[in-house]
């Protein structure tokens, strides 16, 4: 559809407005208020947004445009917003959490397993002495009979 006879519609539903201001465009698109300042405030909005007299604007000519020939891209002067930061509580992820878990049971089996042979090897040590020192007894002072 040509923009020239989507300007003359727009002239006669907004009269001699040159700037149609949010409820304008909310009403032109069939959407609320809110739904186009969202639009507006995620860079989504497609129409290039000034501000006139403290108010969110865009030109009558911009929306015939973009109705006639698909959207423009925005130009220099329009607001858009910054991309919103992070949420701030936001969980961290459990998988570092984990793998510390992890690297301290594989810790605590390791020394487990470690000391359980030290003790196996002092066992037997000391198992052996009492075996020669009861051999030692039977034989007597004097040695063997």
């Amino acid at each position: 559809m040509d923009a020239s006879l989507i300007l003359a519609d727009l002239r006669q539903q907004f009269g001699q407005k040159s700037v149609l201001y949010p409820e304008d465009v909310a009403a032109l698109l069939g959407k609320s208020i809110g739904a186009v300042a969202s639009l507006r405030h995620r860079g989504g909005f497609p129409l290039p947004v000034k501000e006139v007299g403290g108010r969110p604007a865009v030109s009558i000519y911009d929306v015939a445009e973009w109705l006639g020939n698909g959207p423009k891209t925005a130009a220099k002067g329009s607001t858009k917003a910054p991309p919103l930061p992070p949420p701030a509580n936001r969980r961290q992820s459990l998988g570092n959490a984990l793998l510390g878990f992890q690297m301290q049971r594989d810790f605590l089996s390791s020394l487990c397993r470690e000391t359980e042979a030290l003790l196996l090897e002092w066992e037997s040590e000391d198992a052996a002495t009492e075996d020669a020192g009861t051999a030692q007894k039977k034989s007597g002072p004097g040695g063997p009979l």
